[in-house]
């Protein structure tokens, strides 16, 4: 998880925040027999290392690049995610290549759009689920949850209500 300069000025909950997002992908991700390890976090403290844009797409390339030129030499791992507070245009709150696992496009970008841990870290096990190769939640799709579409990872938007229990559909 990269996690930008510019956060730090709004939101002291940054150094916490990222292991509660963690710990929750884990548990998304672990009903679908897949395990999520967390080898590195970068915190951003003197400067952001990619200039942030509105447009996702933008970041998004931004970001793979930064990621091929300069974090891939630093530190093995097979995804990167990138957390930030910009406001995406369009009402998107992240942004991922699909099914580019292991590959230089291996990176999703997410805002940071919610108070609450639980909602961004469903964005980001949203994202890497793209990373991974998943489509979006079919309309009508029931997830393991007690309550119908009340927190399908895959849905195409999250629009529905966040519920801290394993959720996720293939």
């Amino acid at each position: 998880h990269i996690v930008p300069h510019k956060r730090l000025n709004v939101d002291r909950r940054v150094f916490s925040t990222p292991s509660e997002m963690f710990c929750h992908g884990v548990q998304l991700y672990r009903s679908l027999g897949i395990r999520v390890m967390l080898v590195g976090l970068e915190i951003w403290t003197y400067g952001d290392q990619i200039e942030v844009s509105p447009d996702p797409d933008v970041t998004l390339e931004r970001f793979r690049n930064w990621r091929r030129r300069t974090l891939l030499s630093r530190t093995k791992h097979d995804n990167a995610q990138f957390i930030t507070k910009v406001d995406f245009i369009c009402n998107t709150v992240g942004l991922a290549y699909t099914g580019e696992i292991c590959t230089s496009r291996s990176v999703a970008v997410n805002e940071d759009h919610n108070d609450n841990a639980i909602g961004v870290a469903t964005t980001l096990a949203h994202e890497m689920g793209h990373n991974l190769g998943l489509s979006h939640d079919a309309p009508g799709c029931v997830c393991r949850s007690s309550q119908p579409q009340s927190g399908c990872i895959k849905a195409p938007s999250h629009g529905y209500s966040i519920h801290h229990r394993p959720f996720v559909t293939v």
